[in-house]
């Protein structure tokens, strides 16, 4: 936390909302269910650090063991063409985003790839935490956890292959995307830390652990200062499903952030604190 000119402004990583990549949710419904369990209390937050999210593992297992089993297969081309997987957001979009890219395969490279998912997914749902974090939820077609899609969605690739997993993207995929609608995690826990946790002086809410950036102003109370959330998202390749939910594009991202002191803006720049400038980028060149 920072003070510029008596008006305080508040960081974090903003990963402590994110509930696959931090442990809350693990220790709230499994591990230690009679704990009280608060990412952000200064007591209890290291002891939430020292326990793995499910995140850390589908990265490991998923992300990265594609392209491996791949190449281990022998088919480093392949491998090449789906190594961006790490940078599609939201990661549930992962089925859909291969189907997309199935298209341009034949039924060698359709199979090889088959093959290569089961196994990444198989590293996850068959690993001990992956089973662990599988007591999270029960196993509902679209809102179980994140373990249930994956079971799902291997079940759907041994039974009939390829063609199955176009079945489950095409049909299954968007019914959980009408149930469980999306939503920014972060921009709730930001709600919650304006509401809850941060003093009416706290003026600007820094996030960052996103692909995707964003800003909300919260409140602009009259005589005071406007409240203002900013996710700087992360500076990575972002891959997103489009409007019509056909096809996908990618694109780098970068978001600034600047906040002056009352001495470094220009005058009138701000009357109720620090100026901010925020500038939002997006590159498709390479």
């Amino acid at each position: 936390m920072c003070s510029l000119a008596g008006i305080r402004h508040d960081a974090r990583h903003g990963h402590e909302w994110d509930e696959n990549c931090v442990a809350t949710l693990l220790l709230r419904e499994v591990l230690q269910r009679d704990q009280r369990w608060d990412a952000l209390d200064p007591e209890i937050g290291p002891r939430i650090d020292r326990v793995m999210a499910i995140g850390e593992v589908v990265t490991a297992e998923l992300m990265a063991g594609l392209p491996f089993h791949l190449a281990e297969a022998g088919r480093p081309n392949l491998a090449k063409d789906i190594k961006d997987v790490n940078d599609l957001r939201p990661i549930i979009d992962v089925f859909l985003w291969l189907e997309w890219m199935f298209r341009k395969f034949g039924k060698p490279e359709k199979d090889a790839l088959t093959h290569a998912l089961i196994q990444s997914i198989s590293g996850v749902v068959n690993s001990e935490f992956g089973k662990l974090w599988d007591e999270v939820q029960a196993d509902w077609l679209v809102s179980g956890d994140l373990v249930d899609r994956l079971q799902l969605a291997r079940a759907q690739l041994e039974d009939g292959g390829h063609d199955r997993l176009r079945d489950f993207a095409e049909k299954v995929v968007p019914i959980a995307d009408l149930f469980t609608p999306d939503r920014d995690p972060l921009f709730e826990g930001a709600r919650k830390e304006f509401e809850t946790r941060l003093g009416p002086e706290i003026q600007y809410l820094f996030y960052g652990h996103t692909h995707e950036a964003r800003h909300d102003f919260f409140s602009n109370p009259a005589g005071r200062a406007a409240r203002l959330y900013v996710n700087t998202g992360t500076f990575q390749p972002l891959i997103q499903r489009t409007v019509d939910g056909k096809s996908f594009c990618k694109a780098q991202r970068m978001t600034m952030a600047f906040v002056y002191r009352k001495d470094e803006a220009s005058k009138g720049a701000s009357r109720h604190g620090p100026a901010l400038d925020l500038w939002n980028g997006i590159k498709r060149s390479d």
